[in-house]
């Protein structure tokens, strides 16, 4: 038998109200598992027992921005303290497109990690609720060239940003390998 492992936390409400209800997400990739947990302690403090594996606790609650951390990293034995996740009031962003082209945007950390595209089926685009600090929004069309312009979220407000767009040059490579390579 396989010695087990934890992870440990704690979810507080930046209104300073009780997590208690609320749900989250530990998922592993190999061999897939999925496990949900609702806090119950009224702390909003929680210990799971799981796989020794490579974890990501990710919570999606409604009217929140997401949390998502991963590779949390356990072994048997051993116990994995996420510390604090804070729920907060999120603001949003929103993309006035400088053309009638399509979009492709995503959001990262200044540190370059992913958290979210922006789509929206109608003008402006709008992403999901993002909780307060700095972005970096990287966005693109077809034929123009790609742009990085950093921004900041702040609570219960809508940040705009209308990306000046280059218009980019097409080039094509070609790669042919050594004969005999």
């Amino acid at each position: 038998a396989v010695t087990r492992a934890r992870i440990t936390g704690r979810v507080v409400l930046g209104d300073g109200s009780t997590a208690v209800g609320k749900t989250f997400e530990l998922i592993r990739q190999l061999p897939q598992a999925y496990l949900e947990h609702r806090i119950d302690q009224p702390d909003g403090s929680f210990s799971i027992e799981v796989a020794p594996a490579e974890w990501t606790l990710r919570m999606q609650e409604p009217g929140f921005p997401p949390i998502q951390r991963s590779g949390l990293e356990v072994g048997p034995g051993e116990t994995r303290d996420v510390g604090a996740l804070a729920l907060v009031q999120g603001g949003m962003l929103v993309l006035h497109p400088p053309t009638d082209e399509r979009l492709d945007c995503l959001v990262m950390t200044p540190a370059d990690e992913f958290v979210c595209g922006v789509y929206s089926p109608t003008l402006p685009l709008r992403s999901q609720l993002l909780a307060p600090g700095d972005y970096v929004l990287l966005a693109r069309t077809a034929s123009r060239a790609a742009v990085r312009m950093p921004f900041a979220i702040t609570a219960n407000a809508e940040t705009a940003l209308r990306p000046e767009l280059p218009v980019g040059v097409v080039q094509r490579i070609e790669v042919r390998p050594e004969p005999g390579k």
